[in-house]
């Protein structure tokens, strides 16, 4: 009966275990994918610590570069639970997690900012963001759009779900990019 239970338990251990191994995050951005140029990091982690000072919210962002198969929603709870963070500060934090390989992004929020951020919108919004950039020479970029977004959600200058007017042509915008300029008639035209 001990061998069974043993059994059992080491196998609800194996199935809750990360196949992604990902250290203790110590800064306000880990960049494991080597997504950032230097200036571009502490330029970030610079604005996180700042908007910490100013709001008591923290806002945690890490890059990897795949994920091994692994579920980026599970490493995402796995990674925000494990926040070197006091239950008052997580309740305070996002964590944005960004898998350079796969091209995916996933945030978890605090229970004091998930009405600030509800899914599946929050979600669609900052993959946009990211998605800009990936193929460009600059990725992080993309990163720093969708703490941007973050940050201005976190201070209520936007609602996720709603839009104000230059939410409307941000958005316009990223279609027109997003589609290579295609469809530009719709913009208008110049004559010359």
């Amino acid at each position: 009966m001990n061998f069974l239970f043993a059994l059992l338990f080491s196998l609800f251990i194996a199935d809750s275990a990360l196949a992604l191994d990902v250290p203790p995050l110590k800064s306000l951005v880990t960049d494991l994918a080597g997504m950032f140029p230097p200036a571009s990091l502490e330029d970030l982690d610079q604005r996180l610590r700042r908007f910490k000072t100013e709001t008591a919210n923290d806002v945690v962002v890490l890059t990897v570069k795949s994920l091994d198969g692994e579920d980026i929603e599970k490493l995402t709870r796995a990674t925000f639970a494990a926040l070197p963070l006091d239950d008052a500060q997580r309740r305070r934090s996002v964590l944005l997690v960004v898998a350079r390989k796969e091209r995916q992004v996933a945030f978890h929020a605090g229970s004091q900012l998930q009405a600030l951020l509800p899914e599946p919108v929050a979600s669609e919004k900052l993959q946009a963001q990211v998605a800009l950039y990936w193929d460009g020479l600059r990725p992080d970029l993309g990163i720093h759009g969708a703490v941007h977004y973050l940050l201005r959600v976190i201070r209520g200058d936007i609602r996720v779900g709603s839009q104000t007017e230059e939410e409307k042509l941000e958005e316009h915008v990223l279609v027109v990019r997003e589609g290579h300029g295609a469809n530009c008639s719709s913009i208008g035209s110049i004559s010359m």
